[in-house]
């Protein structure tokens, strides 16, 4: 049992033959698995059934669970001793388990962040397509279709670029995956290089080429070598329900090293296949009412020349749409 940055030890994984929801925990104590219960019911809702093995933390009569399960109305029934393969939750969480540890494996990611590496699983399962389903899992159980725009531009540990708007340098972080309910829309984990995961809403991808300039390789190297010895740290942990203040996290590794790096112009490739901001959802105050749209295209001028220049730096991106 690895414990991750957030203190967890394991993991309680919710399963309807489709949609996972993974609740890490310190311990498979009664309180835990009733806490997670609890946020199951407030994230998801109520299930018509719940079936479990019969751990006593979940099939005490005077557990937190059991109460909760008879005031809500809500069936239980446990599976027989060494017989959890009639649980279809186990085949779910084979599947979740194999395709998390190949994800780390390939992704050479810390075993520290494991909590994350199951987090980014789930959501991905749940949006994709499922040809038995005819639609995804989420749309499934919510009824609508999923948003995947969050997940496009970024995989699980990729290089990235984030900001501290506080004093306009970009800094060098992993992603670590999308926040739901931290930060603004679009909003994201990032593992800086202390160690402890941060919330950011200014991010942008580390390109192939950007990593083949020799500064930045050198940059990234020395990243990756500083945050494997502070994961080493045992007592190393961030408290994931609030949102440290980077400014006091990350002093180190700004992006100035890569001022003189030549960066082709986004402008020079086409841009309604590569401009990554159309068609991406957007939301905007208008008239005193926030309103949500859709980017369509790059503006342009009187002469048919777009507006703007484009820039690897949103900082410095004068594109207009």
């Amino acid at each position: 049992e690895e414990k991750s940055l957030s203190g967890s030890k394991c993991c309680q994984i919710f399963y309807n033959r489709h949609y996972y929801f993974i609740y890490p925990m310190e311990s498979k104590s009664a309180d835990n698995i009733e806490e997670a219960v609890l946020e199951f019911a407030r994230s998801i809702g109520l299930p018509d059934w719940l079936v479990s093995d019969g751990a006593p933390e979940i099939a005490g009569k005077r557990t937190g669970v059991q109460r909760f399960l008879r005031r809500n109305n809500v069936k239980w029934r446990a599976t027989e001793r060494d017989k959890q393969s009639l649980n279809k939750a186990e085949e779910g969480i084979r599947i979740l388990k194999s395709r998390t540890k190949r994800l780390m494996v390939h992704r050479d990611v810390p075993k520290r962040l494991w909590d994350f590496a199951y987090k980014y699983e789930t959501e991905i399962l749940n949006r994709v397509w499922q040809p038995k389903l005819q639609q995804t899992p989420e749309e499934e159980v919510f009824g609508e279709t999923p948003n995947i725009s969050e997940y496009l531009d970024f995989g699980f540990y990729d290089w990235v670029w984030y900001w501290n708007v506080s004093d306009k340098t970009a800094r060098v972080g992993r992603w670590l995956g999308v926040s739901k309910n931290k930060g603004e829309h679009l909003s994201y984990w990032i593992l800086p290089i202390s160690g402890l995961p941060i919330v950011s809403s200014t991010v942008q991808s580390i390109t192939q080429e950007e990593m083949r300039d020799p500064s930045v390789y050198n940059l990234l190297a020395d990243f990756d070598e500083k945050v494997k010895e502070k994961f080493l740290i045992k007592d190393l942990k961030v408290d994931l329900n609030g949102i440290p203040d980077w400014s006091l996290l990350d002093d180190e590794l700004t992006a100035s090293v890569i001022d003189n790096v030549e960066i082709m112009e986004a402008d020079d490739a086409d841009v309604a296949t590569f401009d990554k901001l159309v068609g991406a959802g957007v939301s905007i105050v208008r008239g005193g009412e926030r309103m949500k749209g859709v980017v369509k295209s790059r503006a342009l001028d009187e002469y048919g020349n777009l507006k703007g220049k484009s820039n690897p730096n949103p900082l410095l991106d004068t594109s207009e749409y």
